[in-house]
């Protein structure tokens, strides 16, 4: 009849669900929005004891509270109303009240729910369908509409009991007998003598075995789905967190001024590339140079042992020519004596 959970994983706000009725009641949403968060949280007020390490993965993320479900149900026409708050310290508990002013609180009220609804509780850890008796049967959780259904031992006499009581009301008398006639003649048609598999139902048998490894395929990449979706949620309070605290802006600044950074850094960068080529044109500049440099001097090199050949040479040639001057000068010189001797000569004879 009514839902109300509150700090209960992406609830962190009560959120409550009345005027339900009996029959089919649909809640309807948007993905993320909740609803498989909702029955989650029903399913632990029904069948998780308060005290359970379970009752930790029930919190908000990175919230240290406890998660909280109120519930208001009808059963074998009375009313109950049930109060469960998950948590190992004081804080936690159970209530449970009936219409008729009973109450019952803490284990004595979980235990008295469990007789109420045919269920058990688990030794350790979160409930399992199997202990959550014949209501566990529809409890079923988006994605796992497939699965097989898990089944104690009293349940599953309960089960059989139900069938067995129908099947001996069908099978009395001769409506029994032309049943099994006609069951008969249907057997035949799928089966040989042998009991083995024939003609369509072979075919068919073997195209179940093919769907069940396809089967097999598509639930590993629902699990995977499933996993990516819980992640997303995850990463959804994450960044609602980080909004709350501001986390994002002071990202993006940071962000804005590292990029500020790297374009500084790429303009420095584009600076250093001119840089290193106008080094390479200054290089080629001087390499050019000193290469004219290095011609010049070789052929100033070439020049200057031409020149000293030619003036080794030349020395070679003035050596003779020297001596000759010598003679010659000598010569000159008794010549100017013999003048000198002769205008004396003159000079007396006059």
């Amino acid at each position: 009849q009514r839902i109300e959970v509150d700090q209960f994983q992406q609830f962190r706000e009560p959120v409550v669900i009345e005027g339900l009725e009996n029959g089919l009641n649909v809640i309807a949403g948007e993905n993320e929005a909740g609803k498989s968060t909702l029955l989650r949280a029903v399913r632990a007020a029904l069948f998780d004891r308060y005290r359970s390490s379970v009752g930790e993965h029930y919190r908000p993320h990175g919230a240290a509270v406890s998660p909280s479900v109120k519930l208001d149900f009808t059963l074998n026409g009375e009313s109950y109303h049930l109060e469960k708050t998950f948590s190992r310290k004081k804080d936690g508990g159970m209530r449970l009240q009936a219409d008729d002013r009973r109450r019952w609180e803490g284990p004595e009220a979980e235990d008295h729910l469990a007789k109420l609804l045919g269920f058990a509780y688990p030794g350790k850890g979160a409930s399992r369908p199997e202990l959550q008796g014949l209501a566990g049967l529809l409890w079923v959780e988006q994605g796992s509409a497939h699965y097989p259904v898990a089944l104690n031992d009293d349940n599953r006499e309960q089960v059989q009991g139900v069938f067995e009581q129908e099947m001996r009301d069908l099978l009395g008398g001769d409506r029994g007998e032309a049943l099994f006639r006609r069951i008969q003649t249907l057997r035949d048609q799928y089966f040989d003598k042998r009991g083995n598999p024939r003609g369509n139902y072979r075919k068919l048998q073997q195209r179940v075995e093919e769907l069940g490894r396809e089967l097999t395929e598509a639930r590993r990449r629902l699990q995977d789905y499933e996993h990516q979706v819980d992640a997303l949620g995850q990463v959804r309070l994450r960044i609602q967190e980080y909004r709350e605290k501001h986390l994002i802006e002071q990202a993006e600044q940071t962000l804005r001024d590292r990029q500020e950074a790297a374009r500084r850094v790429r303009k420095l960068q584009d600076c250093i590339a001119e840089s290193k080529t106008s080094v390479a044109q200054a290089e080629l500049v001087l390499e050019r140079a000193r290469q004219r440099d290095i011609d010049a001097v070789e052929q100033a090199r070439r020049a200057l042992d031409a020149a000293t050949t030619e003036v080794r040479q030349l020395q070679a040639q003035l050596a003779p020519l020297e001596t000759q001057r010598d003679r010659l000068q000598t010569a000159v010189e008794g010549l100017k004596a013999q003048r000198s001797a002769l205008e004396a000569d003159v000079q007396q004879a006059a």
